[in-house]
């Protein structure tokens, strides 16, 4: 089985899982670094501990033919297997698990952690009825007493969750690096996947394989 991953990280990661699931293997894999996931998957996740799975960072000559180009995971493998499968094999590199633990270090105790999709994602959000407002966030931190991660795409978004609680909130001022973008969500997902309490977005990838590997 060849298949093509396409669109953001967890787009890339829930294919690539499932469908190693459920075909024998080894398992063909493309994945093309381009404008929705600026790394190769090598750039951000330790490549040779994995098993049964050979990842081309470009549609490799001796054969152009895909059986799948897809984003959304194997229909017959549910998102909890996607999960359980991820937290098993999935390990960020080493340079990215150091910064991982480092700011775990500086969160203390029973941190809250938010994933808070915005940008472009707001309009398909709310063209499925699946828009999360900025009080379901708000209400979920009013309750919590401990420091705050927030995962984000926008500034605004935590310069709105520091007016409100201050010092208290966290977050990633992101890199200009080459790949910096993509280390820093593999940084954010790990954070908020090690919180005591999760609130994420509807209809965002990255907040499912968050939720599913807590």
């Amino acid at each position: 089985m060849h298949v093509q991953v396409v669109l953001g990280l967890c787009n890339r990661l829930r294919v690539m899982f499932s469908y190693l699931m459920r075909y024998p293997p080894p398992l063909t894999v493309t994945w093309i670094k381009d404008r929705d996931c600026d790394a190769h998957f090598q750039d951000l996740f330790e490549y040779g501990s994995l098993k049964n799975i050979v990842i081309f960072d470009e549609l490799p000559g001796y054969e152009k033919r895909v059986d799948v180009r897809t984003f959304e995971k194997h229909p017959q493998i549910t998102w909890k297997e996607v999960g359980n499968a991820l937290k098993l094999h999935l390990r960020p590199i080493p340079s990215l698990q150091q910064r991982i633990s480092n700011q775990l270090q500086t969160m203390g105790p029973d941190f809250v952690a938010v994933h808070i999709r915005r940008t472009d994602h707001v309009a398909l959000a709310r063209e499925h009825d699946k828009f999360t407002e900025d009080d379901v966030f708000l209400q979920f931190l009013d309750k919590q007493n401990g420091n705050i991660w927030c995962a984000t795409d926008n500034e605004e978004t935590c310069k709105l969750l520091f007016a409100r609680y201050g010092q208290r909130v966290r977050y990633l001022h992101h890199s200009e690096g080459r790949f910096g973008p993509l280390q820093d969500a593999v940084v954010d997902m790990y954070l908020c996947i090690n919180a005591s309490e999760f609130q994420g977005t509807k209809f965002s990838s990255f907040s499912r394989c968050i939720k599913e590997m807590r």
